[in-house]
C-alpha cells in the first residue's frame, strides 16, 4: 500500500473516532476505585532505557485510587501488594507505590456505552524480598508508561485495560553499575466511581 492509501485509511479509521469525542468520559471531582491484575514479559534490547539485565516474568495485583483533578485528567495512586517476579534465582516476591497521570484522550460509544482512550505515565518505588533483576538490590525506583481504555459496563463501573512499558532499577542508589529490568505488560481489571 502507497502512502496515499495509508492516509486515506488512517483518515477513515481515526477521523470518525476523534469527530466522535463527546466531552469527558470523567468529570473534575469525580474518584475511583480500580482493582487491576497484569501479567509482564522482560524486553532486553535497551531502546528507551539502557539494556536491562533482568530476565524473570512478572505477575501482580494492584489497587488504585483516582481523583479527577480537571476533565479527564486523573491523578493516580497504586498500590501493588502482590508483585512476583520468575527468576532464574527462584520465585521473588514485591511490593510497589506509585503516583501518576493518566489523560483521557477521546471517548465515544460502543453498543450505546461510552467507551475512552488514555494515555498515562508513574513513578514509584518497589520492594522485594530478594534482588530484582538477579544481579540487581531489593529497592528499585520504577517507571511506567502506557496506553489503554476504558469501556463503562454498569452506571458507576468500568472494565479498564491497557498495555505499559515499566522500568526499574536502582537509580545509581547503591552503586555505579545500576543493574534494571525493562518490562512491556497488559492489565486488566474494574474501576468503580463515585
Amino acid at each position: 500500500m502507497n502512502q496515499r492509501g495509508l492516509n486515506r485509511l488512517a483518515a477513515a479509521v481515526v477521523l470518525p473516532v476523534v469527530m466522535g469525542c463527546q466531552g469527558g468520559l470523567h468529570h473534575e471531582g469525580e474518584q475511583r476505585l480500580t482493582f487491576m491484575g497484569s501479567y509482564g514479559e522482560p524486553v532486553s534490547d535497551g531502546v528507551a532505557w539502557k539494556a536491562g539485565k533482568g530476565t524473570g516474568q512478572n505477575a501482580a495485583l494492584t489497587v488504585g485510587y483516582d481523583y479527577f483533578v480537571k476533565d479527564r485528567l486523573a491523578l493516580m495512586v497504586n498500590g501493588t501488594p502482590y508483585r512476583i517476579y520468575n527468576q532464574s534465582d527462584g520465585d521473588v516476591y514485591a511490593g510497589e507505590f506509585q503516583i501518576g497521570l493518566r489523560y483521557y484522550i477521546c471517548d465515544f460509544d460502543v453498543f450505546d456505552r461510552p467507551m475512552a482512550f488514555y494515555a498515562e505515565a508513574l513513578g514509584g518505588i518497589m520492594q522485594g524480598r530478594r534482588s530484582v533483576p538477579e544481579t540487581g538490590h531489593t529497592f528499585n525506583f520504577t517507571q511506567d508508561t502506557g496506553v489503554g481504555f476504558e469501556w463503562r459496563i454498569g452506571e458507576n463501573v468500568s472494565w479498564i485495560s491497557g498495555y505499559r512499558v515499566k522500568h526499574l532499577s536502582d537509580g545509581d542508589f547503591f552503586d555505579d553499575e545500576n543493574p534494571a529490568q525493562n518490562d512491556q505488560f497488559v492489565y486488566t481489571g474494574l474501576a468503580i466511581s463515585w
